[in-house]
């Protein structure tokens, strides 16, 4: 298996992840950076609904071959994949250093470079296979960044004091976790009127 062909199924690999944490360490925090990520993702679709900028042709397949297809109906500017990707690793990075540890810094750097390093090869893969361009890439790397060091601050000041106010800072059951991802469903498909509403604003001005 190739490094491009992994990368080239990120969302995969993410997506697994996610239900990892969230199936075996099932506490706020995690469902808290988690919908950092569905808040990213959303407002980058927006955004590539109101921008409306084209992916490239070319496309490199991970068998080291290339070859030019047609067009993805999918817009490309920005990157949602640069952008959750820069925002789970830069959210994380700063968790990692705002919060008291017995780990050394030694281990808070190391693991810090690791999830860059991870993340930044995601990010040379989307250009690499042709999904978007350098432009497309850089701007999802700024909003993830961003949206990460917004949705830290609101953990750090808000959210973490006040559940630790009302000691809601343990493991949540599985009836919880049923309720959140309810909502989260919900919000989601409701994103999904609004790209359909910017969808038809744009065809109806342009006809």
């Amino acid at each position: 298996m190739s490094l491009l062909f992994f990368l080239e199924h990120t969302k995969i690999w993410v997506s697994i992840l996610i239900l990892c944490l969230l199936n075996y360490i099932r506490t706020f925090h995690v469902v808290f950076t988690i919908a950092g990520g569905v808040f990213t993702k959303i407002t980058v679709s927006i955004l590539k609904q109101i921008i409306r900028q084209p992916r490239p042709y070319h496309v490199t397949i991970p068998t080291s071959q290339s070859i030019t297809i047609k067009q993805r109906k999918s817009y490309g500017m920005p990157s949602s994949h640069s952008a959750i990707i820069i925002y789970f690793a830069t959210f994380i990075s700063l968790q990692l250093f705002n919060v008291t540890t017995n780990s050394s810094s030694s281990v808070k750097l190391f693991s810090f470079l690791l999830v860059f390093i991870i993340a930044l090869l995601i990010l040379w893969s989307r250009i690499e296979l042709g999904h978007h361009t350098t432009a497309q890439v850089l701007m999802g790397m700024l909003l993830g960044i961003i949206f990460a060091i917004f949705w830290n601050n609101l953990w750090v000041n808000y959210w973490m004091p006040f559940l630790l106010e009302l000691k809601l800072d343990g493991q949540l059951s599985y009836v919880e976790l049923e309720i959140i991802w309810k909502l989260v469903d919900k919000f989601i498909n409701e994103r999904g009127l609004v790209e359909e509403n910017l969808r038809m604003n744009y065809f109806y001005g342009n006809n």
